[in-house]
């Protein structure tokens, strides 16, 4: 009798009792722990006649979904309180004054920070902070399947006198119900000014995750070959334009970046290249073509731009990827191309054996847990020619080193001459 019991309960019980719990800890970003994901959005303002950006950004680990079924027992499902971290980057902007989280659109902590960037220049060069703020996920608040978490730090007001944010979207099992606020487990990039609301882009990143258990063990996708991306650039007022970036460090020269030619690899210490710039809101399906990349981790991040007469709102969304081709891969094409249009160029080339990291400060060929270490240890310092962790290499390791560091963390096959 115990044993035919104990058979129907097994039958009857429901997906939730076999689901893959992801309860933390999810470490903090970029350097997340499976199954939690980085993904950063980010949003910029540019005054008429000025060129250079005001930049917003929010990342964070969180286990977004790897399918909008989180009934699937390969689905990471949140079931208890976890605390988490809001990491917000500033660029140019003197003040931040809260961060807050929603499920759909229902906040569900907001806390007033008071953050001031003071510039670090005495030539009161734009100056970049970071900021960590903690939170705690409560999953028992949302609707118990796929919910979507909505992440904003808030700058109100601004220079200008106006409010500026950007909402970062992660899709989120909070149980096993039938129930999705959306039919994607897509991540969604957003940016809203006052005056102009949302500039936003989603991308099928989670379709290029390891099916099963495999997946689960993964914080970024490993990719080859030509990868398939679905996006859609989104919302926007005025006049627009889709943009999608490799590799780019937006921070470092923000006037060089907005004038960029398409499939142009641009000069060190900046780098990266413009894959498409395409006039309106793109939707389709861009060929990315990585055989070219060195392996190892590759950042892309994709611009939303809405021209209008006050000003240009952008919103952004900056995914990672590992690449693996291998040994011997065939050259690249020029990144890629958007629905057979040709949306990415350039010349070919062999691939190359290596690639530059400012941030393997250790030598070892990788950037990790030690090159962390280092920075971690000489961080506030000034200390000129003798610093050991300094990839921006201006003698202090500071905000810029640990952004750098970050955008770079799990890369291998550096150059280490």
């Amino acid at each position: 009798m115990i044993a035919r019991i104990l058979a129907l309960l097994v039958y009857l019980l429901p997906a939730a009792a076999f689901a893959a719990e992801a309860n933390g800890p999810w470490g903090t970003f970029p350097n997340c722990i499976a199954p939690a994901v980085p993904i950063e959005s980010e949003t910029w303002w540019i005054e008429p006649g000025d060129d250079v950006p005001w930049h917003l950004h929010q990342g964070s680990c969180v286990p977004n979904a790897r399918s909008a079924d989180c009934s699937d027992p390969d689905n990471p499902v949140v079931t208890r309180d976890v605390p988490f971290d809001s990491v917000v980057t500033v660029f140019r902007y003197p003040h931040v004054d809260w961060v807050r989280y929603q499920w759909q659109s229902d906040v569900i902590e907001k806390r007033t920070v008071d953050w001031d960037c003071e510039p670090d220049h005495a030539d009161d060069h734009p100056h970049e902070c970071i900021f960590k703020e903690p939170l705690t996920l409560r999953p028992g608040l949302a609707n118990g399947g796929l919910d979507e978490l909505r992440m904003s730090p808030n700058i109100d007001p601004n220079p200008f006198g106006k409010r500026h944010f950007t909402t970062l979207n992660f899709e989120v099992c909070t149980g096993t119900s039938s129930t999705h606020y959306r039919s994607r487990p897509d991540p969604i990039g957003r940016g809203w000014y006052e005056g102009t609301d949302y500039s936003n882009v989603r991308v099928n990143y989670m379709s290029f995750f390891a099916p099963g258990a495999e997946g689960l063990d993964q914080t970024i996708p490993t990719v080859s070959g030509v990868v398939p991306l679905v996006i859609d650039h989104e919302r926007g007022v005025g006049t627009n334009e889709s943009l999608l970036w490799e590799d780019a460090h937006t921070h470092d020269d923000p006037t060089l970046y907005r004038t960029a030619a398409v499939g142009v690899a641009l000069p060190a210490p900046h780098g990266g290249k413009l894959l498409y710039r395409k006039q309106g809101l793109f939707e389709g399906t861009y060929e990315w073509d990585t055989r070219g990349l060195a392996d190892g981790v590759h950042v892309l991040l994709w611009q939303t731009y809405s021209n209008t007469a006050t000003g240009t709102v952008v919103g952004g969304l900056r995914l990672r990827f590992q690449v693996k081709n291998g040994v011997g891969s065939p050259a690249a094409t020029g990144g890629g191309s958007a629905g057979g249009s040709g949306g990415g160029g350039g010349a070919g080339g062999p691939s190359p054996s290596c690639t530059a990291c400012t941030s393997d400060c250790d030598g070892n060929g990788a950037v990790g847990s030690s090159d962390l270490a280092l920075l971690s240890a000489e961080f506030g310092k000034s200390c000129g020619a003798a610093c050991r962790c300094d990839p921006t290499g201006d003698g202090r390791v500071g905000a810029p080193d640990w952004n750098l560091l970050g955008r770079e963390f799990g890369r291998t096959g550096c150059c280490t001459e």
